[in-house]
């Protein structure tokens, strides 16, 4: 019956001799660049393909019905700007237009939220909607700071200029990533 207790004892010694090794390549693994997916833009073609480039505080949604039976349902939202880079001015009123079906997965905006977006110039319908889809909207946390999800890494890592001094960083100030995104305009 001592077989059990040396069995369990010669994994356990396996573990954690094991433990480090195993800690190493989790860390490497996180290290590692995030690489931008087939399709997916760089921070150089959000800004390319942009209209408004701007942080601002969402002041009211609303669903616009169509006024004849050719017309599009479309959501306006209005935001109040902080910080201007493209098409807007800062403290200025900016009230946009989407295509309303854009909205059936779910709310895109809520009243209150801050965020950085990259949006496209607007259509001929007067409609317009975030460069790459949710990769053109940024969240901003309490202090400010613009927050980056994988992809958006990946957008601004694709850079050369901007990998080395950005590789890894889920969170930035919006003057370094205006800087930013104003080199990448020079290239």
């Amino acid at each position: 019956m001592q077989l059990f207790p040396t069995v369990l004892a010669l994994r356990t010694k396996l573990l954690v001799s094991a433990l480090p090794f195993v800690l190493t390549l989790t860390g490497a693994a996180q290290r590692q660049p995030v690489t931008p997916r087939y399709g997916v833009p760089t921070l150089v073609q959000l800004n390319r393909n942009s209209g408004y480039i701007f942080v601002g505080t969402v002041k009211s949604v609303t669903r616009v019905e169509p006024s004849s039976p050719s017309g599009v349902a479309t959501v306006r939202i209005t935001f109040q700007v902080e910080n201007a880079l493209r098409g807007v001015r800062r403290g200025q009123t900016l009230v946009i237009r989407e295509w309303a079906g854009r909205w059936e997965s779910g709310e895109h905006y809520r009243v209150g939220e801050r965020t950085m977006l990259f949006l496209f110039p607007p259509g001929k319908l007067g409609l317009t909607s975030p460069v790459g889809g949710e990769l053109g909207k940024f969240r901003l946390d309490s202090y400010g700071h613009v927050l980056l999800n994988r992809e958006q890494i990946a957008a601004v890592s694709a850079n050369p200029v901007l990998a080395a001094p950005w590789q890894g960083q889920t969170r930035m100030t919006w003057r370094q990533l205006s800087n930013g995104i104003r080199r990448v305009s020079q290239e």
